[in-house]
């Protein structure tokens, strides 16, 4: 949301190889990384080939959370609207 897309890519690289090189500790196989970097390399990555894409991703993502926890009786009593901003139609999203 910062809005610098190539320095947005370069810190998602970097935890991506993180990721890539925990699925160990020690001898210890932590399956969830794994699948949570398949995650990521098949659905986040190809949404990250422009600025307008990676955008609207992150905007929607952010969207979905929020409508989620809105919808929960605890939240309820916050009656908050969020609302994002409208830069996601200038971008071609």
């Amino acid at each position: 949301m910062k809005r610098d897309f190539e320095e947005g890519k370069e810190y998602f690289d970097r935890f991506l190889q993180r990721l890539k090189a925990s699925f160990y500790a020690g001898e210890l196989y932590i399956g969830w990384r794994e699948e949570f970097y398949n995650h990521c390399i098949q659905h986040l990555c190809p949404e990250l080939k422009s600025e307008g894409s990676a955008y609207k991703m992150v905007w929607e993502m952010i969207a979905r959370r929020r409508n989620f926890f809105s919808s929960k009786p605890s939240y309820k009593k916050l009656k908050k609207e969020f609302r994002l901003s409208s830069e996601c139609s200038r971008l071609e999203c």
